[in-house]
Formats: structure tokens, C-alpha cells, sequence
């Protein structure tokens, strides 16, 4: 509230808001949400800021005005226009588009046709014979287009890479959604056949993946499709994974190169809106600054494994398993000793509290906020942040119980038969709030870290 606040009065001081531009050729404005976000971290005198722009998770720093793509590594100079020079140059006419020279010279980039299972990263699904390079010139000197066309011509004879790769056919299976998607993030073309023309052989043989374009695509799509690979081996010996989506991880989750990594989501999305939604029914006064999807797949598939096992423990389908998203607070822990390590939640590290040694989580975020973690203020006048996690946690067949320190597990089922099962986990009520507690570590995920101001 106070940085909006900032916001506000500086704008009312001078009838125009302050522009953030970014540098690419010439300076240009970013959009109206990343805008806000520079503007509010700006006001609250953060050191830096992320946000996501589509695919792309950008980290601005705030000191040396630098804007970071945290894929793919570029940097690009940022300034902050303050509002009386953005007011002024709002009068200045922008200087005219530049008038296309008569030559026109295009390069053709050979791309191979699709024959069978092909991906390419054009939206109509197609995949041209030719890619149209338009050489266009500020200047009526003809020369200079042909020298720039000669030049490109130089660069792209030896940019053309493909690669191929064979894989056992099930594994192939196993990955065309991620290679479809490697299409569209690389833009690349896939090409996916088998190495044999009797569909029996084809199913148990061996199938090609074919990569093709421009030579740092390629080695970089070829890094990520060998784990794939081995990931696949893994899923095809391991009959539970088996049972997984092709993808094996939740829609929303973007490309990574590393096993875990943090994505922003953006302000405007449905996404932010609906944890922000969750957040706000206990703690309304919250302002969250940012908001970070965690993508570990190890820990994700861990905790699939462990819906899996409950599943079966009690009889129902996977999809009956009851789960909730819940809050959960570190205190003086950063949350990253959490959701970087592959053992995610780890009871062996918990306090003894109100039920036993075990996992607390919390149905309203008010609760959850009293255990939240204090990032370093980044200035004196600097508001604190607060850090906390939502996570996916399987409830399962829970069992309501007064508190109990002493508890170490969950209690057995009552059975005539003497069978001996386990409730698969523990709730209770403390300060008007409901409580889970999970005593067996793969039984929740951290989906998102809440870093916000009160």
C-alpha cells in the first residue's frame, strides 16, 4: 500500500506517471504490468524484481539498471524515465518509419519437409521451404543492401545444424509432448520416425528424432532431449512413473534446463490472480510482490509416487485421493532449504509441536504468516517482505484429533478384522485455524513462493 501510495503521489505531482524502458536497437517501453511491477519494487526500494513475460522469466536489478533473462542468460540495459521528462516526451513526435529501399534481398534457409510425426515452431503447424530475410536500408544506397545480404548469406552458410538421435520407440512415445514443446520454445523442426516399415518391428525397434536449425538451437535442444531420454528409461523399468501423464508434470509448468528451477508468474495471469485469491481470504492485506512457481521434478514425481501408494493403501483411484492446497511457514529457514532440496519437506528437521514431530500446514494464510520468513530489507525505509509457500498436500483418509505431543505417526484405522493401517494423516483446529499435519515426507509439494508485504 505505501509504494502505491509513492506511486500515486508522484504521479498527481506531475500529471504523468514515471516510464520504464527497456534497450533492444532503440529504447522501448515495457508493457502497462511490468511497468507497475518496476514501479512498485522501484518505490519500495528493492534491489531487484522479477517478473515473466510469456515463456521468458526476466530479473531486472534495480542497482545497475540491467534486465536479465534468467534462461537464456541475455542482458539489456534499463532506465527509468521520471515523470516530468516522460510528460515531456510525450510531445516529441516520434521520427518517421523508415522508407523501404527498392532492393529487396532474401535468404533462403533450407528446412526439411514434414513426411511424418514433425513439429515446428510456426503456429499453423507447417514448415517453410524457405525462410524470407528482408533487408531494408535508411539510405537510397543500393550497395550497402547488397553487402548486408552478401554478409548474411556468409553467416548462414555453415548456421544449419541437424542432429540425429536414435531411441528405443517406447521411449519416443514417452516424449513427443516435450519435444513438440522443445519445437516451439527452440523453434526448431522435430522429426520423430521409426527405422522400420512393419509396425510390430516399429513398436519394440528403435525410432529417430531428428533435430534441425540454427547451430546453438540444436546443441542446446540436444542437452535437454538426452536426460529426457534417460528420464524415459527410467519410466518405462519403473511401473509406477508408467502410470504418470506423458509429460509427467503439471500443464502450467514452463520449460527448464535444470532439474529444479523457480518461475515467475505473472501479475496479469490467472495463475497469480488465484493465489492471490487464496491468500486474500485470511490475510487481505497482504501485497504480493512476487509470485514464483516451483518446478523440482524430482520432488514432483516423488510426490506423485506417494498419491500413488496412498491410492493403493486405501482401496480408491488415483484421482480420489484427497488433497488441499496449504500454507506453510519456515520462520528463520529461507524456504530454498525446502524447495531446492531433493528431500523437499523433511519432518527430521521439524520442531516437536502441538501433534508430534511432523509437517504443519494450514488451511488460512493469517496462520501461516505468523511463521513466515523475513527476507534482509533492502533499505532502511524499505518495507519487509514475507515469505511463504503454497503447497499441494495429499490429505487422504485424515483423522480430526485433539493435540498430542507425543505423536511420532498417525494412528491406526479401527479394523475387526486386526489389520493394522494408519490414518494418512492428522488435523486439528489452533487459533481458529485448521491444521494438517503429514508425517511422511513425499506427501506434499511446494507449488509457489509468496513474497510479499503487509
Amino acid at each position: 500500500a505505501a509504494a502505491a501510495a509513492a506511486g500515486e503521489s508522484e504521479t498527481s505531482r506531475t500529471g504523468s506517471a514515471a516510464v520504464w524502458q527497456y534497450f533492444d536497437v532503440r529504447w522501448r517501453d515495457y508493457q502497462a504490468a511490468e511497468q507497475q511491477v518496476l514501479e512498485n519494487a522501484f518505490q519500495s526500494g528493492l534491489l531487484d524484481v522479477n517478473f515473466q513475460v510469456g515463456q521468458w522469466a526476466y530479473r531486472v536489478n534495480l542497482t545497475h539498471m540491467q534486465q536479465t533473462n534468467t534462461q537464456t542468460l541475455k542482458i539489456r540495459q534499463v532506465k527509468r524515465v521520471p515523470p516530468s521528462q516522460a510528460a515531456t516526451a510525450a510531445l516529441i513526435t516520434p521520427p518517421p518509419t523508415p522508407t523501404r529501399n527498392e532492393v529487396v534481398t532474401d535468404v533462403d534457409v533450407p528446412l526439411t519437409p514434414s513426411t511424418e510425426e514433425t513439429f515446428s515452431p510456426w503456429d499453423d503447424g507447417s514448415i517453410p521451404d524457405k525462410v524470407v530475410i528482408l533487408v531494408e536500408s535508411f539510405s537510397d544506397a543500393t550497395h550497402s543492401v547488397d553487402d548486408a545480404a552478401s554478409e548474411i548469406h556468409s553467416l548462414l552458410k555453415d548456421a544449419v545444424k541437424e542432429k540425429q538421435i536414435p531411441v528405443p520407440t517406447a521411449f519416443a512415445r514417452r516424449l513427443l509432448i516435450r519435444l513438440k514443446n522443445l519445437s516451439a520454445f527452440l523453434s526448431v523442426s522435430v522429426h520423430v520416425s521409426t527405422q522400420s516399415d512393419n509396425a510390430d518391428e516399429a513398436s519394440e525397434g528403435t525410432s529417430l528424432i531428428r533435430i534441425r536449425g540454427a547451430q546453438d538451437r540444436v546443441d542446446k535442444a540436444e542437452d535437454l532431449v538426452y536426460p529426457w531420454i534417460l528420464e524415459a528409461a527410467q519410466m518405462e523399468r519403473d511401473p509406477i512413473a508408467s502410470q504418470l501423464p506423458e509429460s509427467g508434470f503439471p500443464p502450467e509448468w514452463q520449460h527448464q534446463y535444470k532439474n529444479g528451477e523457480l518461475k515467475m508468474v505473472a501479475a496479469d495471469s490467472r495463475e497469480f490472480k488465484e493465489v492471490q485469491s487464496i491468500v486474500h481470504e485470511s490475510l487481505p492485506r497482504a501485497v504480493i510482490t512476487t509470485l514464483e512457481r516451483i518446478q523440482y521434478k524430482f520432488l514432483w514425481k516423488k510426490y506423485c509416487q506417494s498419491k500413488q501408494h496412498v491410492a493403493a493403501k486405501n482401496g480408491v483411484a488415483v484421482s480420489l485421493v484427497q488433497e488441499k492446497r496449504l500454507f506453510h511457514g519456515t520462520r528463520n529457514n529461507p524456504p530454498s532449504e525446502i524447495y531446492g532440496d531433493e528431500v523437499g519437506f523433511d519432518m527430521r528437521y521439524s520442531n516437536e509441536g502441538l501433534w508430534g514431530r511432523a509437517n504443519y500446514f494450514a488451511t488460512r494464510a493469517e496462520y501461516s504468516h505468523n511463521y513466515s520468513h523475513k527476507k534482509t530489507k533492502s533499505g532502511f525505509f524499505s518495507k519487509q517482505q514475507h515469505q511463504m509457500m503454497l503447497a499441494s498436500v495429499i490429505i487422504g483418509d485424515s483423522k480430526e484429533m485433539g493435540t498430542d505431543r507425543s505423536l511420532r505417526t498417525p494412528p491406526f484405522k479401527p479394523s475387526s478384522t486386526g489389520e493394522k493401517i494408519r490414518y494418512d494423516t492428522v488435523n486439528g483446529v489452533t487459533i481458529n485455524t485448521r491444521v494438517y499435519m503429514v508425517y511422511e515426507n513425499g506427501q506434499a509439494y511446494p507449488l509457489y513462493l509468496i513474497t510479499y508485504t503487509v
